[in-house]
């Protein structure tokens, strides 16, 4: 009798339990804000296209969330997925219903450079430092403007002020390594990169992250051997060099390891010369690492 009281007790608990859940799956569940936190778990994580899309069911929800919040969310989540077109329209929503919060400035800012306006980016940052003089996410903003018209120790210093304010944000320690990098310091471009890479939420795997990874290994293959290194006077030369226009291009005739001569194109701003895995196959380059190559050509290496 006790035995039977017992199996009955348990199966109201499991019935109990199971009706919980589904609780969990029903109208609560499609509450704004806890979309917002499901959102958030999910940008911690990485997964940055199941983050934009929680941030979007918030604004949708019968009860929405915060909607400043989720603006921030969608635009940050956007960034990070590429779909820089609806960063850019939610970073204008963001700065319409708060147009005197300084980090919306920033975050709008960051949508306009990743759309190529830079000068506009730039007017943003200035006006959000202007009320918070320590924003991280202005100074870092600062940072890449400088660096983007060569004046690099200014752009450095912008991104140390960042970086010291915000040590974990990993889009600073990535702004780091590119400015050291363009400074020829490729020791300390590594450093930065790593620091980059271990921010990383365990889950991504996007190319920024595959990219870093190859450039730090590139880096520190040069060991103690001077970067641009030149014979005494060479800098003081000036050559000239033969060349032709396809498609709007600039093309150069170039030699490799005594090989016959055969085309480059040239990209003025790359400051690095990438090859495909067959042409270096064929011409007797060992590879140190592979990386992406952007607007001409497949994936390649540098050696």
């Amino acid at each position: 009798m006790q035995s039977g009281t017992r199996v009955a007790l348990m199966a109201v608990m499991v019935a109990a339990g199971s009706f919980a859940i589904r609780a969990a799956d029903g109208p609560q569940s499609q509450s704004g804000d806890v979309q917002l936190l499901i959102a958030d778990e999910f940008f911690n994580e990485g997964r940055y296209q199941d983050a934009l899309d929680a941030y979007q069911r918030s604004l949708k929800a019968p009860v929405p969330g915060d909607s400043r919040a989720a603006h921030a969310g969608i635009v940050q989540s956007a960034l990070r997925v590429a779909d820089f077109s609806l960063a850019r329209v939610e970073a204008d929503a963001l700065v319409k219903a708060a147009p005197l919060d300084p980090n919306a400035l920033a975050l709008s800012a960051d949508a306009l450079w990743a759309s190529g306006l830079f000068d506009e980016a730039e007017a943003r940052y200035r006006d959000a430092l202007s009320k918070i003089p320590d924003l991280p996410r202005g100074h870092h903003g600062m940072a890449r403007s400088l660096a983007a018209r060569g004046q690099l120790e200014q752009a450095m210093n912008e991104a140390q002020i960042a970086l010291k304010t915000s040590p974990r944000d990993l889009e600073i320690h990535h702004t780091v390594g590119s400015i050291y990098e363009r400074m020829h310091k490729y020791e300390e471009a590594a450093g930065a990169y790593s620091n980059y890479v271990n921010l990383l939420p365990n889950k991504d795997t996007s190319e920024k992250d595959d990219w870093s990874r190859s450039e730090i290994k590139f880096l520190r293959s040069f060991g103690q051997r001077v970067p641009f290194e030149m014979d005494p006077g060479a800098d003081e030369g000036l050559y000239t060099v033969d060349f032709r226009l396809v498609n709007e291009k600039v093309v150069v005739r170039v030699k490799v390891n005594d090989g016959s001569f055969q085309d480059f194109v040239v990209d003025t701003g790359a400051e690095n010369t990438v090859i495909s895995r067959n042409t270096a196959q064929r011409l007797g380059v060992t590879p140190i690492t592979y990386t992406l190559s952007a607007g001409v050509g497949d994936v390649g290496l540098r050696g």
